[in-house]
């Protein structure tokens, strides 16, 4: 049997760098750079936020709270596998997860809500 290497996890300090690679004036850098931001503070599995992709409508801002919830249809930290809800609070600094999610709705303003939040141009998930 082949040991596998362990995979370094994706960190702030990380972020910050991940993000001079992506074009954040393109739909899909700004959706790649919500991506990455969701999933490292809100601890996410990459397969939670696109196997299948959350849609808008799943997603409530609590602007008092500066915090979203992100309710999963199935998680592996629901052991019943039933829908869930993730928090994820807004950090107010360059990887902050509400901001990236604001500035990535600006640029899908014209989907429904029944949409995939992180798709591509064409509406097809990342």
């Amino acid at each position: 049997s082949t040991v596998r290497k362990p995979k370094r996890p994706i960190t702030v300090s990380l972020l910050v760098i991940l993000r001079e690679c992506l074009t954040l004036d393109t739909l899909e850098g700004c959706c790649m750079w919500a991506i990455l931001c969701v999933g490292v503070h809100g601890c996410f599995r990459s397969a939670e936020l696109l196997e299948p992709a959350p849609e808008w409508r799943q997603i409530t801002s609590h602007e008092k709270e500066n915090r979203l919830t992100i309710n999963l249809e199935q998680s592996k930290t629901d052991p019943f596998r039933e829908e869930v809800d993730r928090f994820v609070f807004a950090t107010c600094d360059d990887t902050c997860p509400e901001a990236a999610l604001r500035k990535l709705t600006g640029m899908q303003r014209a989907r429904g809500s029944h949409t995939a939040v992180f798709a591509k141009q064409n509406g097809r998930p990342m």
